[in-house]
């Protein structure tokens, strides 16, 4: 499953969780500043997932265009970048060879001054 379709499964997932905490809320009158927490978290969720979802959509139209070329070195920065956040979650914090190459990676073309 690529990422557009990872992002549109998690994005509906979120939704349909939102969904049900939201029945939940305006069922329970009783239990709603209990639930508000939780319909708080699930309503951050879905819209950190709704933007995750726009942003897919855009780099796949954006891919097809003038701008592939962009969207291209978007996804080598990215996939860079990700790797060195796991090196850190394994090792715990970054070596300054490790700093250098991460920041080096993550610097957009054109500006390694």
């Amino acid at each position: 499953m690529g990422t557009v379709g990872i992002s549109t499964k998690l994005f509906e997932e979120a939704r349909q969780d939102f969904s049900d905490c939201i029945n939940r809320w305006q069922q329970k009158n009783g239990e709603r500043q209990e639930l508000l927490e939780t319909l708080d978290e699930k309503r951050r969720n879905y819209e950190q997932r709704a933007n995750d979802f726009e942003f897919d959509r855009a780099l796949l139209v954006l891919g097809r265009g003038d701008y592939a070329s962009l969207v291209d070195e978007y996804g080598k920065v990215h996939q860079a970048f990700e790797e060195r956040k796991r090196d850190v979650k394994r090792s715990g914090s970054l070596t300054k060879s490790q700093f250098k190459r991460h920041s080096a990676i993550t610097r957009p073309s054109g500006r390694n001054t």
